[in-house]
């Protein structure tokens, strides 16, 4: 196999490495952080070592009022320092990936590169979860027909599933807009989706699909409007009862929402910490995790996956409206795109993406490799759009 050096190969191997640092192999020998940190280091570089142009100074100004939303319940807050600046660096990172392009990433092609990248981290990890005997697989305790969901030798079946999802948006692009010739590749991430026994990521993934093709749906303004209303409605009706069933019958989406519960039973008088932030709890005990940490506080019935709950500790209240402002950011730059199927698809990819904050924390968790691909591709994705200039640009 011929290797091409080529400007895209220090993102390639970035996004190689955050995939690989979830890997069970790595993580049971100490190497987690170590990868994690190269790969992110790596997408640092490719943002900011570029010729700017005045276009960037917008994008810079909005990096700068995202960052002060983000930092100033973190500069308040009473911790130690180099607690802060690790913080402050990983607000940093994930703003940066979220609204400043990849001057690396020019043509669709590059981002089938990152999914060739991505899918060789994947393969990796799967065959050192075998030959190591650590497995790929997870148990699943609410699975869909099985008890059990392929891993590809990362850490969780879920993690795994959204990683799949994730290459599943590169292909349905390339196949809508990059005009690739059949659906067998869609096929067959769809299948290891499914394999991985993830409700949440199959859930999303119809969801995706009918989002992605509202667009034909053709009908009047008015029809629309009283289209957006019924839907809501229903969306009401059907959605509030489904929620009380999931609370009342899903143990993992209950211990989900408990963590939350939990945490606002106990500070949601504290204004202060409501307001800016409650990082301490998470740094009590130096030989517990991050999660440990927090449940030894808020109790051990709830989890704390839910993007809510890991924004009020680190950021406070105050940390929510630069989430608020990139996602505007993106709802903003949809708008503007010329081609309607992409313009369809990438709504999708942002609604599914908000969507998974009530069941995930990916949206505020930058080391996932499913968060680091979601901002990358949404902040670079108007560079593909099927206008008259850009054409040429699309495989």
């Amino acid at each position: 196999m011929k290797i091409r050096i080529n400007k895209m190969t220090i993102i390639y191997i970035a996004l190689f490495c955050i995939t690989i640092s979830w890997s069970k192999f790595f993580i049971v020998r100490g190497l987690q952080d170590c990868l994690e940190y190269i790969g992110l280091f790596g997408i640092l570089l490719g943002i900011y070592i570029r010729s700017y142009r005045k276009e960037d100074i917008k994008r810079i100004l909005l990096l700068v009022t995202i960052m002060f939303f983000f930092t100033i319940g973190l500069i308040l807050q009473d911790l130690a320092i180099s607690k802060k600046m690790n913080a402050i660096v990983s607000m940093f990172i994930l703003s940066s990936i979220a609204v400043m392009p990849c001057a690396k990433i020019q043509r669709f092609d590059d981002i089938l590169g990152i999914e060739k990248s991505i899918a060789f981290g994947l393969s990796v990890s799967t065959i050192l979860g075998i030959i190591s005997g650590i497995g790929v697989t997870t148990g699943a305790s609410e699975g869909i027909i099985f008890s059990w969901g392929f891993n590809a030798g990362l850490e969780h079946r879920n993690y795994c599933s959204y990683v799949f999802w994730g290459m599943f948006i590169i292909e349905y692009i390339r196949l809508k807009v990059g005009r690739a010739k059949n659906t067998n590749k869609l096929i067959i991430i769809a299948l290891l989706i499914l394999s991985t026994n993830s409700r949440s990521a199959i859930l999303l993934l119809l969801l995706f699909l009918v989002v992605s093709n509202i667009n034909r749906i053709r009908l009047s303004r008015y029809k629309k409007r009283m289209g957006l209303a019924l839907f809501c409605f229903i969306g009401i009706v059907i959605g509030v009862p489904a929620f009380q069933v999931m609370k009342n019958n899903s143990e993992t989406f209950f211990f989900r929402l408990n963590g939350l519960f939990n945490y606002l039973k106990m500070f949601s008088r504290d204004i202060k910490c409501m307001q800016i932030g409650n990082l301490k709890i998470t740094c009590l005990n130096p030989y517990m995790s991050y999660d440990e940490n927090i449940r030894s506080v808020i109790g051990w019935n709830g989890s704390t996956e839910l993007v809510l709950l890991n924004v009020l500790i680190k950021n406070g209240i105050i940390g929510l409206l630069g989430y608020f402002l990139i996602f505007a950011y993106y709802f903003k730059m949809t708008k503007k795109l010329h081609d309607e199927k992409l313009k369809n698809i990438t709504l999708a990819i942002i609604i599914c993406f908000i969507i998974s904050a009530f069941v995930e924390s990916y949206v505020a968790n930058i080391n996932h490799i499913f968060t680091v691909f979601v901002y990358l591709l949404l902040s670079n994705i108007s560079k593909f759009d099927n206008s008259p200039k850009k054409e040429s640009e699309l495989v």
